[in-house]
């Protein structure tokens, strides 16, 4: 009998998230646990349940609702190169830490303003105005580890917005959302949504991909060649996979397609180490076309 699944307090809130994807664009790999847990050795800190679940979930370094803010991921990532994007939660607590808080007047009862902006750590954050954070010193759950959250604009006047981080996500997918007059970017695969929100009004939780690379697609000629080596193997997986379900087959089918003569790199890895629900939904598109 199946080991049933825990209820989790943070539970409402993210079966309001859809992850919002482009199959045929490259994803960072979502943070594991000994990632989180090399992150809170280095800023001597230890993140709430809540925010780690999210972050093995659904990933880090990705906007709520197509917009702001972003969710920060926990290092630079390596594909950005010397020029991309500094914002990630070590650099942004970093600064916090070591920037020259004296101008600033005394915090609540009398805490010295670098007192309070040295224990934060920032998780989120939206182009400069705003910056979310976590009061290391204010826990509000201690058998959960939540923290009181606090919002901080570009003067640096601090707003408690939340008690935990479930919470500053709900109040967070209310607050971003904006009605949009033009039709979303034409992407040559359509979206892919998971999980699939059942909620009237989900939080769109836009992923970013490593500076919008997308994936190689092979010429047609090479994929009809595919579908039909060794009586139809390839066709005739890739069908099982779309019609039954059967995503365990991803990895037999990259050896189909290699034996058939595939060497497209982003064809063979997307089925062997992609994501079924996104890079899976790429290449039976590939494969089978868009119906």
């Amino acid at each position: 009998m199946a080991k049933q699944k825990k209820v989790q307090p943070w539970d409402t809130a993210f079966r309001r998230v859809r992850g919002v994807y482009s199959p045929d664009r490259k994803y960072p790999p979502k943070p594991s646990s000994a990632d989180l847990d090399a992150a809170e050795d280095k800023l001597g800190f230890k993140f709430p349940f809540s925010y780690r679940a999210f972050a093995e979930a659904f990933g880090l370094d990705g906007d709520i609702n197509d917009s702001l803010p972003l969710i920060m991921p926990l290092e630079r990532p390596s594909w950005t190169g010397s020029e991309g994007r500094l914002s990630c939660v070590l650099s942004e607590t970093h600064f916090y830490r070591t920037n020259d808080w004296t101008q600033h007047s005394d915090w609540d009862e009398g805490v010295p303003a670098a007192d309070f902006f040295r224990r934060l750590v920032i998780f989120a954050e939206d182009s400069g105005y705003h910056d979310w954070a976590f009061d290391s010193a204010d826990m509000r759950d201690p058998e959960l580890r939540e923290y009181r959250i606090y919002d901080i604009d570009r003067s640096s006047n601090a707003t408690i917005i939340a008690d935990s981080f479930d919470a500053w996500l709900l109040t967070i997918g209310e607050r971003y959302r904006f009605e949009h007059d033009e039709e979303p970017e034409p992407f040559e695969f359509a979206f892919v949504y998971k999980p699939d929100s059942l909620d009237p009004k989900p939080i769109d939780y836009v992923r970013r991909t490593d500076f919008h690379a997308r994936k190689d697609p092979p010429v047609p000629v090479e994929v009809t060649l595919w579908l039909a080596w060794n009586n139809h193997t390839v066709r005739d997986l890739a069908r099982s996979i779309r019609d039954h379900g059967r995503i365990d087959a991803f990895p037999v089918l990259a050896d189909a397609l290699q034996d058939a003569g595939c060497t497209n790199a982003d064809l063979l890895d997307s089925c062997r180490t992609g994501d079924p629900d996104i890079d899976g939904v790429w290449v039976l598109q590939v494969l089978l076309g868009k119906a």
